[in-house]
């Protein structure tokens, strides 16, 4: 079994669908790592028992942030994740799911919740920065709509039934104070 099956035609020629278990092009993760990704799969779990036996805690708008270079680990520690949580793994690359039309990135953005909702599976939104970064040229049509994209995703995260990752090469600096990130390359070896 191929370890990524990429799903065919429009907006799902963008998804791939991720099997947590294949490990074979996994990057090492260090014990660091493994124990913030494990910490986080018993606060996911922890949160989702207690929503079942009635409390208020709704695990909808989970999320956290892996941070750092390309080719660091984000997407093996997402597989590891997934695996903890006993749950599929969907990888988005984020750029290839904007459009030039006008809503259609929500368009795009809403086939992805709608192919994860089904699979019961973690979101990884890969190069998140194309919608979080900060926008300091506004010339092209993208970069406009950026804003509005990213507040629509985030609102669309919050709606989410399941957990979504946020791969982005730096920390977004509305996000400096959650809770949940985990720090790939040179920073996290230091």
């Amino acid at each position: 079994m191929n370890s990524v099956e990429t799903a065919p035609g429009g907006i799902e020629s963008s998804i791939q669908r991720v099997d947590p278990n294949a490990t074979g092009s996994d990057l090492p993760l260090t014990q660091r790592q493994v124990d913030q990704l494990r910490s986080i799969a018993r606060e996911l779990i922890a949160e989702s028992e207690s929503g079942t036996q009635g409390a208020q805690s709704d695990p909808r708008g989970a999320v956290a942030l892996f941070v750092g270079p390309t080719n660091t680990g984000k997407t093996t520690a997402a597989k590891l994740l997934a695996r903890e949580l006993g749950t599929a793994l969907v990888r988005v690359k984020l750029v290839e799911v904007f459009s030039e039309f006008l809503g259609g990135t929500e368009k795009n953005l809403e086939g992805v919740f709608h192919a994860a909702t089904n699979a019961g599976a973690i979101i990884l939104f890969d190069e998140a920065d194309a919608l979080f970064g900060k926008r300091t040229d506004v010339r092209d049509v993208n970069h406009r709509l950026a804003p509005i994209e990213a507040d629509w995703l985030v609102r669309r995260i919050e709606a989410y039934p399941g957990f979504v990752i946020l791969g982005c090469l730096t920390l977004p600096g509305h996000w400096e104070n959650m809770n949940r990130v985990v720090h790939f390359g040179p920073v996290a070896r230091g």
